[in-house]
């Protein structure tokens, strides 16, 4: 009698098995047909992947900067204006400020191919 029960375990647990099989394999086929039905739409939906990720990378930064713009805006109420060097009142430091407004305004005849500093030294 035990070797008849053993018998009918070993079926039902064969069965159990055949069936889960065939229920694995019926799932696994309807996931193919359907992904054969869908193919191109999930093949360019796979494709556009970056790009839409991308463009929402750029959306956020541009909400980002927008934000930042505004933000700075309202808090520089107005901007530093330089002193004139004719306020200055102690004399060496007027003499620099001159040199070094000269040192800007006449760039070009310094630096540059036709300037007076050799073109070895100024790049």
């Amino acid at each position: 009698m035990s070797n008849n029960n053993s018998i009918k375990k070993k079926n039902i647990d064969l069965l159990s098995r055949l069936i889960n099989t065939i229920i694995g394999l019926v799932v696994l086929f309807v996931l193919m047909f359907v992904m054969f039905i869908f193919h191109d739409n999930i093949e360019n939906y796979i494709a556009d992947a970056p790009k839409r990720e991308a463009e929402e990378i750029t959306k956020q930064l541009m909400a980002d900067s927008t934000r930042l713009v505004f933000a700075r805006k309202k808090e520089s109420k107005s901007f530093w204006n330089a002193k004139l060097i004719s306020d200055q009142k102690e004399i060496n430091h007027k003499k620099q400020l001159e040199y070094g407004q000269d040192l800007i305004t006449h760039t070009a005849k310094y630096l540059g191919p036709n300037g007076s500093v050799q073109k070895m030294s100024n790049g």
